[in-house]
């Protein structure tokens, strides 16, 4: 009964140790997925960086001429036909005004536009959006950044994979020596029932 329970004690023991490995290597692989986002995330932003400066600036981009709700803009008091640009606005210089004012919509012609005179041109002072050749060094960093996380990850996951391997060798010599003190005990079983046997004779 005792080496039984030796031996389940045993599997028991490989059993845990291998849902632990499995849980590392699990919470690893979930730490490599989500720094691989993040690098892949930081080369689209960095790719991307001269579009996001320009609105950030209040540059007029594409994708804010789509998406800028123009219909808000105008009173609903007000009738198309009597709308007047409001004064502050012609007024006021380009890096004051909004982005939504900044548009001119073109579908609606019956909107009155104001004159090329009363709209103040930008001047040079606005801040033009830096070059591309500013963002081209930060991509390579990422991915270097991506390739030694890689590498690390990589490391790690062999030394695991190895630290099991040893363990696993372990229990089999084990459970080999738990075999033959078992083949032993049943020898000596054996010899203790021959030798009753013979002194009950």
């Amino acid at each position: 009964m005792d080496a039984k329970k030796l031996l389940q004690s045993l599997n028991g023991r490989k059993a845990s140790q291998k849902r632990q490995e499995k849980r590392k290597k699990k919470r690893l692989c979930a730490q490599y997925a989500a720094k691989f986002r993040w690098a892949k995330r930081k080369a689209l932003e960095v790719s991307g960086g001269e579009q996001q400066t320009a609105v950030a600036i209040g540059h007029p981009t594409p994708a804010a001429f789509a998406s800028t709700p123009l219909k808000r803009e105008v009173p609903q008091s007000v009738k198309r036909a009597e709308f007047k640009w409001p004064d502050a606005v012609l007024s006021s210089s380009p890096a004051d005004t909004p982005l939504e004012l900044n548009i001119v919509k073109t579908e609606e012609e019956d909107l009155p536009c104001p004159s090329s005179a009363a709209v103040p041109m930008p001047s040079a002072a606005v801040p033009t959006p830096p070059a591309a050749s500013s963002f081209s060094s930060l991509p390579s960093s990422s991915l270097a950044l991506l390739a030694a996380i890689d590498d690390q990850q990589q490391q790690r996951i062999a030394h695991l994979e190895k630290q099991l391997h040893q363990r696993d060798a372990t229990i089999s010599a084990l459970q080999q020596q738990l075999h033959s003190r078992e083949a032993l005990i049943a020898a000596l079983q054996g010899q203790l029932a021959a030798q009753r046997g013979e002194g009950h004779h």
